[in-house]
């Protein structure tokens, strides 16, 4: 759950083939009508052809390309699962959320955000680990020169244990 949102699930653009199916794999068999929700007509053409194109099954895709439109789409022929972007030009993809959740009809229906930004909004949801985004990947270079800064860091505003013993008691 990221900034007090109730979704199931969260990707990152861009995002690739495999994450997309990984991401929908989750919801079982169940799945077969996805309602993709962004703006971006590129993008959700995108979606079309990595859900049409699954070697083992063939999703249904529906596009929407904002939230008023969305909500029509989902009070008419409910999807199974929704891809939401969080830009929206008409609302905001928050809000959209919300009205899904707060709709008796629509509040079961799973949705994952996908989005070009990790939006945690603040460190309270980090609360037991570090999450690392970049587009195109992280490169075990990249990743081990973060865990040496991290390390350094981490060395720096540790007490040493001579400071410790020389703490007063409180």
């Amino acid at each position: 759950m990221r900034q007090g949102l109730v979704v199931d699930g969260y990707l990152i653009k861009p995002v690739t083939r495999q994450s997309v199916w990984d991401a929908l794999r989750l919801f079982g068999e169940r799945v077969d009508r996805v309602l993709v929700i962004d703006d971006d007509r590129d993008f959700v053409l995108l979606m079309r052809r990595i859900l049409e194109d699954h070697p083992l099954r063939q999703y249904r895709v529906i596009g929407a390309y904002a939230g008023h439109e969305a909500l029509d789409l989902v009070s008419h022929l409910p999807p199974d699962v929704i891809l939401l972007d969080l830009e929206l030009p008409d609302m905001d993809g928050r809000e959209l959320i919300e009205q899904l959740r707060a709709d008796p009809s629509s509040r079961g229906i799973p949705i994952v955000v996908v989005s070009g930004r990790d939006d945690t909004g603040s460190t309270d949801a980090l609360v037991s680990g570090i999450v690392v985004a970049k587009g195109g990947g992280v490169t075990p270079g990249e990743t081990l020169g973060w865990i040496r800064h991290i390390a350094g860091a981490t060395a720096m505003v540790s007490p040493t244990p001579s400071a410790l013993s020389e703490a007063p008691l409180l």
